[in-house]
C-alpha cells in the first residue's frame, strides 16, 4: 500500500510537470493557419447558436462540441475581464488538446500495468514528456490528442473487459462509447475501430456473449451521441439527414489535400516528395487504391492472426500496429496522424525490448516530421501572394531527412509485424537469439 501511495503521489507530481511544461508553449502561434481557424471557430460560437453555424473544414460535430464550451466560456471571462484578450483566445483553445495529451498519460500508464507493473510509472511519463504530445498539443495547438486519448482509453477498456467476467459487458461498452467519442471528433482514430471489433468477435469463449451484448449497446449509445451533436450543428433532426450531413463533411474533409503525402513520413515519401496526387495511375492502378489494397492486406492479416492468438498482448499490439500501418501504407496522410501509434506503442514498452526500442524510433522519427511540418507552414503563406520561397523545393525541401526517415518508419513497421506474426502462441517457446532480440 505504501508503494502504491508513493508511485501515485509520484504520477502526480510528474503530470503537474508535465502540464507546466505545456504551459510554458500555451501562447506560442506554431501553426498560424491552424489556430487562427480554431479561434475563427471559438469567436463566431460565442455569438452564434450550433444550429447556425457553418464550417467547410470537413471536420465531424464532436469537435465542435469543445469548441462551443469553449467560447461560452471565453465570452464569460472577456465579459467579466473588460474585452478580448489574444493571448488568453489561444490559451483557452489549446487547453482542451493539452488536458487530453496529459490525461493520455494516465491511460497509457494503466495499460502497461498490465503487462509490467514496475514499467507503468516509466510508461506514463515517456508520453508525459514525449515532445510528440508536447509540439503537437501545446506549442502546434493541435487537437490530435483530443481523440487520440478517448482512443487509446476504449482499448484499455476493452483490456480491462477481458479481466472480470462480471464487467465485461459494463466496460465492452464503455470501450465503444470511447471510441465513438473519438471518431465523433476526428476519424482519423477508426483502426481502433477494428481492433474492438476484432476484440468483441475473438473474446474468450466464456466472456463473448458479454463482449457481444456490450459491443451492441456501446455502438447503439455512441450512434444516439453522434446523431445528436449531428442534429445540433446541422439543423437536421431526422437521423438519415443528419447521417448524411456528417458524410457529406467527412467527404469534403478528406478530398481538401488529395495526395500521397501531407507531410508525413511514410510509404510514399521514401522515393517520391510530398504532395504528389494519389490519383496518379501506375500499371492502371491509381496511387490512392494501391494504398487502400496495401493496408486492406495488411489489417486483414493482423485480426487474422489476432483471432489465432486472442492474447491480452496481442489485442493491444494489434491495435499499435493498425495505427501504424494506416499511417505508413495510407495516402492522404498528414505528419500528426501518428500520434495515436506513438501512444499504444509507449503503452507497450513493458512487453520487450522490440517495443521499447520502437517507441524511441517513433517518438523520434515523429518529432522530426512535425517539425519538417512547422518548418513547412511557414515556408509560404497563401493569404498573402508577395511571400514565397523561391530557392526551395517546396514539395521536399529537407530531402536527405525526410527520406532516410520515411525508410526507417516503413522499416519499423515491417520489423514490428515480423514479430507480431512470429508470436503463434503466449506459449511458444522462442530460440535463445530470437528470444532475447524481441525482449
Amino acid at each position: 500500500m505504501a508503494t502504491s501511495s508513493r508511485t501515485l503521489r509520484l504520477g502526480v507530481a510528474l503530470t503537474l510537470i508535465a502540464l507546466a511544461v505545456r504551459l510554458l508553449f500555451v501562447s506560442a502561434v506554431g501553426e498560424r493557419y491552424d489556430i487562427r481557424g480554431y479561434e475563427a471557430w471559438v469567436l463566431t460560437l460565442g455569438h452564434q447558436m450550433p444550429w447556425e453555424f457553418h464550417s467547410t473544414a470537413g471536420y465531424p460535430p464532436g469537435y465542435f462540441v469543445i469548441s462551443f464550451a469553449t467560447a461560452r466560456l471565453y465570452a464569460l471571462i472577456t465579459s467579466l475581464g473588460g474585452g478580448p484578450n489574444a493571448t488568453l483566445l489561444i490559451a483557452m483553445v489549446k487547453m482542451p488538446p493539452i488536458i487530453a495529451d496529459v490525461a493520455a498519460g494516465w491511460l497509457i500508464a494503466g495499460i502497461a500495468s498490465m503487462f509490467a507493473p514496475r514499467l507503468a510509472l516509466v510508461a506514463g511519463a515517456a508520453w508525459l514528456f514525449n515532445p510528440v504530445g508536447i509540439i503537437d498539443s501545446a506549442y502546434w495547438g493541435q487537437i490530435d490528442s483530443l481523440y487520440w486519448a478517448p482512443a487509446v482509453g476504449s482499448i484499455w477498456l476493452a483490456l480491462l473487459a477481458r479481466k472480470d467476467g462480471r464487467k465485461t459487458l459494463p466496460r465492452t461498452a464503455w470501450s465503444w462509447i470511447a471510441f465513438g467519442l473519438a471518431v465523433l471528433i476526428k476519424p482519423q482514430a477508426a483502426p481502433v475501430g477494428i481492433a474492438l471489433i476484432a476484440a468483441a468477435a475473438y473474446a474468450p469463449r466464456n466472456l463473448l456473449r458479454q463482449s457481444l451484448i456490450g459491443s451492441a449497446i456501446g455502438i447503439g449509445v455512441s450512434a444516439c451521441i453522434g446523431w445528436a451533436t449531428a442534429a445540433l450543428f446541422s439543423g437536421r433532426v431526422a437521423p438519415w439527414d443528419a447521417a448524411t450531413w456528417v458524410i457529406h463533411e467527412l467527404t469534403e474533409g478528406t478530398n481538401v489535400l488529395p495526395f500521397t503525402s501531407v507531410n508525413a513520413f511514410n510509404l510514399w515519401t521514401v522515393a517520391m516528395p510530398f504532395y504528389v496526387p494519389d490519383s496518379l495511375r501506375v500499371a492502371g492502378v491509381s496511387l490512392a487504391t494501391a494504398g487502400l489494397v496495401l493496408l486492406g492486406i495488411t489489417v486483414v492479416a493482423i485480426v487474422v492472426h489476432f483471432a489465432q492468438v486472442r492474447t491480452d498482448r496481442a489485442l493491444l499490439e494489434m491495435a499499435a500496429l493498425l495505427c501504424l500501418a494506416g499511417f505508413i501504407l495510407s495516402t492522404r496522410m498528414h505528419e500528426r496522424y501518428v500520434e495515436g501509434a506513438v501512444m499504444l506503442t509507449v503503452a507497450l514498452i513493458g512487453c520487450g525490448k522490440r517495443w521499447i526500442a520502437a517507441a524511441i524510433i517513433l517518438t523520434c522519427t515523429t518529432t522530426v516530421n512535425l517539425l519538417y511540418g512547422l518548418a513547412f507552414s511557414r515556408l509560404f503563406d497563401p493569404a498573402d501572394p508577395n511571400k514565397s520561397v523561391t530557392t526551395l523545393n517546396l514539395r521536399d525541401f529537407w530531402p536527405l531527412v525526410s527520406h532516410p526517415l520515411s525508410i526507417v518508419n516503413v522499416a519499423l513497421l515491417a520489423i514490428l509485424l515480423y514479430g507480431y506474426f512470429r508470436n503463434v502462441t503466449a506459449d511458444t517457446p522462442s530460440p535463445p537469439v530470437l528470444r532475447a532480440m524481441s525482449g
